[in-house]
């Protein structure tokens, strides 16, 4: 199981939390009802890796992350977010 992960705003190196991915002062920056709002907001880092890249906050993890994933969860090692 990953715990260490990073802030999707601004890459700060955070615990995991599929709910929050923001650290503490960029999670303060805007408020939860916003972020599930219709309309993505667009962030710059992966959860999982830290890497730049495009990403929203209503789906923090890049796509070569979520390959990996879906991999290791086809071969039968779980592996939770």
């Amino acid at each position: 199981m990953i715990k260490q992960g990073y802030c999707i705003r601004c890459g700060e190196s955070i615990p995991i939390d599929e709910m929050n991915p923001y650290c503490p002062l960029c999670g303060g920056q805007c408020s939860f009802s916003n972020r599930y709002s219709s309309s993505e907001n667009s962030e710059m880092f992966c959860h999982l890796c830290g890497e730049a890249t495009y990403i929203s906050s209503t789906h923090p993890i890049c796509s070569e992350c979520e390959n990996k994933i879906k991999s290791e969860k086809n071969g039968n090692k779980k592996k939770k977010f």
